[in-house]
């Protein structure tokens, strides 16, 4: 940030230009415990980061850690590297959960286990690409009726535009359950 033209027309002297612009910028800089929160709490909602390797995001991961929690630390209040990875893998989402488990269950390398992620990471990822899926259907919205949790291909309510569809949809009801006329075909026998 810089002092715009009016205010520079007022200081003559470009040695206090330069001063106030200094001051300027120390004033405005960014606190950076402030940006350490904000990238370590955006670190814990997308701990995997698409198109990374298990190993890359670990190392990462283990970076924005250090640098947040070990840095100003005595050798004696770090947390061990055991202790920082169990972090990393416990807060991958769940369908990193039968690995993590079985990886601490077999007592697995550090390296057994990025390998066992790795494969489970390529599997979600071809999940999402897989074109026969449908999404994940708590999320997903109907374009039809506006409701989470269906698509409009499977839509259960039917957006009736016109009074002509409305009555179509009345005749088809009628001719799958004729009933006995008297209620226009709605109930069942």
């Amino acid at each position: 940030m810089n002092l715009d033209r009016y205010h520079q027309a007022l200081v003559k002297d470009k040695d206090t230009l330069h001063a106030a612009n200094e001051v300027l910028k120390e004033i405005c800089a960014p606190d950076p415990l402030d940006e350490c929160y904000e990238e370590y709490k955006r670190l814990l909602k997308a701990p995997v980061q698409k198109g990374k390797s298990m190993k890359s995001n670990w190392a990462y991961f283990k970076t924005i850690h250090n640098r947040n929690f070990n840095q100003d630390a005595s050798k004696e209040d770090r947390m061990k590297e055991t202790d920082v990875f169990r972090t990393f893998t416990w807060q991958l989402p769940k369908a990193y959960k039968a690995a993590i488990l079985e990886s601490r269950r077999e007592k697995y390398t550090e390296a057994k286990t990025l390998e066992l992620l790795e494969k489970v990471r390529i599997s979600v990822e071809s999940e999402g690409n897989d074109k026969n899926t449908k999404g994940d259907r708590p999320k997903v919205k109907c374009t039809n009726c506006e409701k989470k949790g269906h698509l409009a291909a499977d839509c259960w309510s039917r957006k009736k535009t016109n009074s002509d569809q409305k009555a179509q949809l009345a005749n088809q009801d009628t001719q799958r359950n004729p009933g006995d006329g008297k209620s226009g075909g709605r109930e069942k026998h």
